[in-house]
């Protein structure tokens, strides 16, 4: 039987953590975050550091992805993305430690958060609100919009001058103006993101990215998978172009259950336009479903942020019509 997402029944029996009630207060997170990245205590002008280190564990890993769409903007420094349960060889009391701990009491993140303190690096935790370090650097953790307006506050400390380009003000308009049209009590018929999720249901959803899109690709594919219960990879263009004609091929009997979603946008170089359009038509001939969905911004960063709020509303809408309890 079909769900419908236009009953506020269904949410009442599935959403049984009220999960949703994040995803209208978007802007509010985000803007916190950047406020609180801006201003937590750092030992070192962040021009001292010799890299910049997120740890997380397993769960939490997508939430770090988005980071990939941010720090080439900012960062003349090593990044690194680490889900080990060990602190990597090269971190020395130099390196910037970002541990992102929503859940700090399972016994990994235990793990790392012992070595880190042991070692006395620079650590800053985005850790839930029932944990507590003896670091000035804790913040509580609220939600992804205010995880990812965190690591965007905190990077713009390292390239003031790049944080010069952006407008703050726009992006927080974008974000509001972007939830205000995919809240629950929109029907589905004008509401993108329910339809899309409906398009969706009990598939196994390939994203692939590009570009300033890239980290968003690999955040909803992570957050598909967390919170959607079915199977989901992300790829970016232009390395995929080499795997695209073989990739759909084998299992064919499998190929039916594949949807594809193309981060797309017009501004892309000329070169991975090109490559996308190719894309297209490969999918088109093997008969593969594919949305592409494309930013009405026209700026890199609000088109990052228009990203992640809109799939992050078509993820939860995709858990529902997966009839996954959350």
């Amino acid at each position: 039987m079909s769900i419908n997402l236009d009953n506020p029944k269904t949410y009442h029996q599935y959403d049984l953590s009220e999960a949703y009630d994040v995803l209208p207060k978007f802007s509010r997170h985000f803007e916190k975050g950047v406020s609180d990245g801006q201003n937590i205590f750092l030992n070192y002008n962040p021009t001292e550091y010799t890299d910049f280190n997120i740890i997380t564990t397993g769960k939490d890993k997508h939430l770090a992805e988005i980071i990939y769409s941010f720090s080439p903007f900012f960062l003349n420094i090593g990044l690194h993305i680490s889900t080990t349960y060990r602190l990597q060889n090269h971190i020395t009391n130099n390196s910037l430690l970002l541990v992102l701990a929503s859940e700090p009491n399972q016994s990994e993140t235990k793990s790392i958060i012992s070595e880190i303190e042991n070692k006395k690096c620079q650590a800053v935790y985005l850790a839930s609100s029932n944990y507590q370090t003896e670091n000035q650097g804790d913040i509580t953790f609220q939600s992804t919009a205010h995880t990812f307006g965190f690591i965007l506050g905190l990077l713009t400390r390292f390239n003031p001058q790049a944080a010069k380009a952006i407008n703050l003000s726009n992006i927080y308009k974008i974000i509001e103006t972007t939830s205000s049209k995919l809240t629950k009590d929109i029907d589905t018929k004008t509401n993108s993101a329910k339809s899309l999720a409906k398009k969706h249901a009990q598939k196994a959803v390939l994203v692939f990215s590009a570009g300033h899109l890239s980290g968003v690709g690999k955040f909803v594919s992570g957050l598909i998978t967390n919170q959607s219960k079915c199977f989901s990879a992300a790829w970016d263009f232009p390395e995929v172009k080499y795997l695209i004609e073989n990739m759909f091929t084998y299992p064919t009997r499998v190929l039916s259950e594949y949807q594809v979603l193309l981060l797309n946008s017009d501004l892309f170089p000329n070169n991975i336009k090109s490559e996308v359009s190719d894309f297209k038509q490969i999918l088109s001939q093997k008969r593969i479903n594919y949305t592409d969905i494309k930013p009405d911004s026209l700026d890199w960063f609000e088109q990052i942020a228009e990203s992640v709020v809109f799939l992050s509303y078509f993820s939860y809408y995709l858990s529902i019509t997966n009839k996954v309890k959350i």
